[in-house]
């Protein structure tokens, strides 16, 4: 059994990691946000789960992308400034390590330059500098869009086969086509301000379009304009944070989930200094598994209320 201090200390740290994530898109080429170090990802956009995996630790910040060019998509973990790149959908030692950027700066991936593989690029402000290889040495492009404040979203909104930026304004997109700065090529207006929006390929026709999701309730459109949604469905937990992928090389993109690993009756009270311990345990792991380990007997969402 771990000792109380490291139990918690991973929690914190995981809980650390989800609040500083807060506000990045659940979009391809963006951190996917959330802690734990287990995914479960789906095939089809309905149903369960058909693979389940570990990668990493609780409070990895994780990126998925296609970074061998085989077309599917696999996890890559970012600690400070090194990226350490999985080429499987299974647990194991990454295949490739390397380093790009700062400890600091804000990460995108996509697939810059159409060659099939995903590459990342680091976002300062509003400026990009994007690198078409999965290794260290100066950015192969520097370009400006948008501004510093700007949440940023990256697809293949024109089916060109190149990765590019859209800019996300409240309700409202501005779509770049191409690796430039200057003017929007499209403005499409989607869903409310307040919304999580993931991006995907939906029905496979080679081009990115916007999803939307509310709770356990996702509204695809499968075409980059305004309109009612042309899919919509239930997956996961509320609490859930949810990202996009092709797990099985097929051209459509389809929806993974990132929890931590169920502890099971691993803790009772007595392993917990003070009730606050107890509580940030019992609050990290009951959205996704409930009161496991039993520590709140009363049910009134309190963890061991005699703790000091």
């Amino acid at each position: 059994m771990r000792t109380t201090a490291r139990a918690t200390a991973v929690v914190a740290a995981a809980l650390a990691a989800t609040a500083a994530l807060t506000g990045v898109a659940s979009a391809k080429g963006g951190s996917i946000g959330g802690s734990g170090p287990q995914y479960y990802l789906n095939d089809s956009l309905s149903g369960s789960a058909n693979r389940v995996f570990v990668y990493g630790d609780p409070a990895d910040e994780v990126f998925f992308g296609d970074f061998d060019g085989n077309g599917t998509d696999t996890p890559m973990i970012r600690r400070a400034g090194t990226f350490y790149v999985r080429n499987s959908l299974s647990s194991g030692p990454a295949d490739a390590v390397y380093a790009y950027g700062n400890p600091g700066d804000v990460i995108l991936t996509g697939d810059w330059d159409g060659n099939g593989t995903d590459t990342p690029a680091v976002r300062r402000g509003g400026v990009y500098y994007i690198k078409n290889s999965t290794g260290s040495g100066p950015a192969d492009a520097v370009i400006a869009y948008g501004d510093p404040g700007d949440q940023v979203l990256v697809g293949d909104w024109n089916a060109d086969g190149v990765d590019t930026l859209t800019v996300r304004r409240g309700g409202v997109y501005y779509v770049k086509n191409s690796i430039s700065g200057g003017n929007a090529d499209a403005v499409v207006a989607y869903g409310d301000p307040g919304d999580r929006v993931l991006v995907g390929d939906w029905d496979g026709n080679g081009t990115d379009t916007l999803g939307i999701r509310r709770g356990g309730t996702y509204y695809l459109r499968n075409s980059l304009s305004s309109g009612p949604a042309e899919s919509v469905f239930g997956y996961g937990n509320p609490g859930d944070t949810v990202f996009v992928g092709d797990w099985d090389g097929n051209g459509t993109d389809t929806l993974g989930a990132r929890r931590p690993v169920n502890p099971g009756d691993s803790k009772n009270c007595t392993d917990f200094r003070t009730q606050r311990e107890a509580q940030a345990w019992f609050d990290y792991y009951f959205p996704y598994y409930g009161d496991v380990a039993g520590l709140d007997s009363d049910r009134d969402g309190i963890a061991c209320e005699l703790n000091p």
